[in-house]
């Protein structure tokens, strides 16, 4: 876990460093539109990642690769980071790719999709239920994602959002 926590910000860092004219700038940027441009990451993000983690289950790659994580079957939150290195990269370089698409964006639009990102990921391996009505949506991605360790591998694929399961009818 620790050296996947090292993989993904040495990851992060060299290709924002590489790439930064095509995937961020500081120029003055209105609030709104910053806000629309994470936006658009986290939600290219979610529907790429969600073919991507369906295509991890197939067994060949379940096996090899995506398995490492299934391991947890009662996953908390430092197993977000229990991941083989290909799907790390994997996922990470969807998110590159997610900024590129919406890019250049506002280095603070990519540091609060980076943020929501991470924390959502953390948050639905935690296990944690809030119990607060304003938090529902996370509550509800906790157990969704709680169900597809458990017991229901073909169902729940999403990352950050019920809606790709919800258009692939794969939700449960």
């Amino acid at each position: 876990m620790a050296s996947s926590s090292f993989i993904s910000l040495a990851t992060i860092v060299g290709v924002l460093y590489a790439f930064h004219d095509r995937l961020v700038t500081t120029h003055e940027t209105p609030v709104w539109i910053a806000a629309l441009q994470a936006v658009g990451i986290l939600v290219i993000y979610d529907f790429v990642y969600y073919g991507l983690h369906r295509t991890m289950h197939i067994a060949s790659l379940m096996r090899f690769v995506h398995g490492v994580h299934h391991r947890a079957k009662n996953p908390s939150a430092l197993e977000s980071f229990y991941l083989h290195p290909v799907e790390l990269l994997a996922g990470l370089a969807l998110l590159m790719f997610s900024t590129w698409v919406i890019g250049p964006v506002h280095i603070y639009a990519f540091a609060v999709a980076f943020f929501v990102y991470s924390t959502l990921n953390i948050l639905i391996h935690s296990g944690i239920y809030f119990g607060n009505a304003m938090l529902w949506p996370v509550d509800a991605l906790t157990r969704k994602h709680h169900v597809h360790h458990m017991k229901d591998h073909g169902k729940n694929y999403s990352s950050l959002t019920p809606l790709p399961d919800l258009i692939f009818r794969t939700a449960g």
